[in-house]
This record gives C-alpha cells, structure tokens and sequence, in this order.
C-alpha cells in the first residue's frame, strides 16, 4: 500500500532520489500484537541496516503505518524521536502508551494523523491528536474523505508526500546532509542520543511462543468473521479489560487482511460491524478513564 498510495507515483518523477523501505511484521499478523518491544527492536535493526549500506539524508527520515502498523507506531514511535522527521497514522492511533522524551527539545517527531470519520479506530486517533498537542509535537489533522477502515484507498495519502517533504530532523542537521556509512545520525549531533548503531537493551520479556498466523485466502474470509464475532461476544459479556480491546482489534485486523482479499461484499460485512465496534472501544475507554 505504500508503494501504490505514497510512493508509487513519484518513481518517474524528475525529483532527489528516495529510498522505500517495506518492513513487514515479524512473526506476527500485526505490528501492534504481541511482543511490540521486539517489534520495535526489528525496527531499530533495520534502521542500523539500511544505514549501514546506503548513503543515507538522517534528516529526511519518516514513517507510515497503516491500521495496526498505526496503532504501533503511536505506541513505539515515541522511542524514535530523534531518528524519523516526521510520522504518518493513517487509520488508526493509540493514547494509552508511555512517553518516551527526545533527548532534545528540537528533537519532537512530527505527526499527521490521516483518518476517515466513520472509521472504527477513529476515537483512538482523536485520542492520539491530544496527545501530540499535549507533548508539544507540530502535527497536522487530515480527515480522509473515504468511508469507513479505507487505508487501501488514495484517500488515504492524500498530500502524504508533500507533507513529509517539509518536516526534517532536529533544528541543527542541515537538510541534503548524508550519513556515513557507518553511522546515524551524523557528527552533526555531537552523539549517537537515538543508539542507532547499539540500540539500547530492552528487558527480557521471558520465553516467546511464536504462532504463525493463518495463510489468508479468499476461503478464509468466514472463518475470519466468525472468529470476530466469538471475540466480540467474550468482549461484551465479560469486563472490557485492555486485553480484551486489544483481542477484539486484532480480530477485526484479521477479518480486515481476509476481506481484501474476498472483495467488495466481503467489505460491506465490515461495514455492518462498524457501529458495534466503536461503541464497544469508546465504552472501554471510558470505563477506563473512571477508574
């Protein structure tokens, strides 16, 4: 999807030659499921790589997730500050996450947040917005005009580009200026304050189960929503602890990847969830908010 909503239609242009790196999820459906700390520790580690092998602008460094990858990214991009100029959350977002300060103030990541009204994560994005604003971080509020969970509509990336085209890194790292290939961020710096080449050791979080997620097909696409539907049931008939939010969103998720992939009816069974969903996260978040 970034290929063909950001990035696809400025291949051929006349324009500074750019990098695109895919990063897929490893061992897990979505970035925001399971273990996200080594999810966010595969990020440091492909970071390091791409620095390492080309000639990199540390100052033009942004990312994009969309849906769960969104969701993670409001929970882990914090800990990337003074590595990505700007991040995109395009359908999703996520309040509830530590604070992880830049080692300087000229340092806060910037943030678009790109949602459509109707979308079922789209509390968690308002949520987000205040978020920034309460930080300090410069951010910008787009609503998509698309309907419903529409990361796989241009809609979606709409002046994406442009947008990152006007944030860079850090007020003292000149624009156009590359790594070494060995090191990020540069001697502008005067240090390594992200620990990109020697990420910091996270806590162990014990022994890891790794279950690989079921190989999506068009015939996968019931099992998907029945499995939704039992998710859903266990969420309203038991406490709605965040476990259980975070079990009902990756469900969807799941249900989300199939109907991609089954076509437009397959949508349209979303769209009939929609209103149940959203009501049932604003409820959990304000049971959690009275607490």
């Amino acid at each position: 999807m970034s290929t063909r909503y950001i990035w696809g239609s400025y291949w051929e242009q006349d324009q500074p030659p750019f990098i695109a790196v895919m990063v897929k999820c490893p061992g897990c459906t979505s970035w925001y499921q399971g273990d996200t700390n080594a999810n966010a520790d595969y990020v440091w580690e492909v970071l390091a790589d791409v620095a390492a092998n080309h000639n990199v602008d540390v100052s033009r460094i942004y990312a994009v997730g969309y849906s769960g990858g969104s969701v993670f990214l409001s929970m882990h991009g914090w800990e990337f500050q003074d590595v990505f100029a700007g991040i995109q959350f395009s359908c999703g977002g996520h309040g509830y996450a530590d604070y992880t300060p830049p080692p300087r103030e000229d340092c806060k990541v910037s943030g678009r947040v790109v949602i459509s009204q109707d979308d079922f994560l789209y509390d968690d994005a308002q949520t987000l917005v205040q978020r920034l604003q309460d930080e300090g971080h410069p951010n910008d509020y787009v609503e998509a005009q698309c309907s419903g969970h529409c990361c796989d509509t241009p809609d979606m990336n709409v002046g994406a580009w442009e947008w990152f085209q006007t944030h860079t890194k850090c007020g003292d790292v000149v624009p156009g200026e590359c790594a070494e290939l060995t090191a990020l961020p540069p001697a502008a710096l005067e240090s390594d304050p992200s620990g990109m080449l020697h990420p910091p050791a996270r806590p162990s979080p014990g022994p890891r189960v790794s279950r690989p997620a079921p190989a999506l097909t068009v015939d996968v696409f019931p099992e998907m929503v029945a499995r939704y539907d039992e998710v859903m049931a266990e969420f309203e008939a038991n406490e709605p602890t965040p476990q259980r939010q975070t079990a009902v969103v990756a469900a969807y998720d799941a249900m989300l990847s199939a109907a991609h992939l089954a076509g437009p009816d397959a949508k349209q069974v979303l769209r009939t969830r929609y209103p149940a969903l959203r009501a049932l996260l604003r409820d959990s978040r304000q049971a959690r908010g009275s607490e």
